[in-house]
């Protein structure tokens, strides 16, 4: 996984460059994505995240990146659903086992 140094920058002060980047998503390399990526997941306050969400011009790409990178369920949060299925299932069988 790539560090990024950001040095003294705040993320409030990189946020034009965050607008920048989620403006122009759609023709962004891996590493811009990254980038955007690491500030949404480990700098961005809520507040940050809703001022950026509230940028009418950037609109579209953000919420294509929010879609495509950050609402997405990944492997960790399918397994904790299936795990959750099969409890619920062998409690289920357990419990229709001891009615009998």
């Amino acid at each position: 996984m790539t560090k990024y140094n950001l040095g003294s920058e705040t993320p409030q002060s990189r946020n034009p460059e965050i607008e920048a980047l989620v403006g122009r998503y759609l023709n962004l390399n891996n590493d811009e994505i990254a980038k955007l990526k690491h500030w949404f997941s480990k700098e961005a306050s809520a507040f940050d995240v809703a001022t950026l969400a509230s940028q009418e011009s950037i609109y579209y790409g953000y919420r294509r990146f929010r879609e495509e990178h950050v609402d997405r369920l990944g492997l960790r949060e399918w397994v904790v659903i299936a795990s959750i299925m099969i409890a619920f299932l062998a409690a289920s069988v357990a419990a229709y086992a001891l009615i009998e």
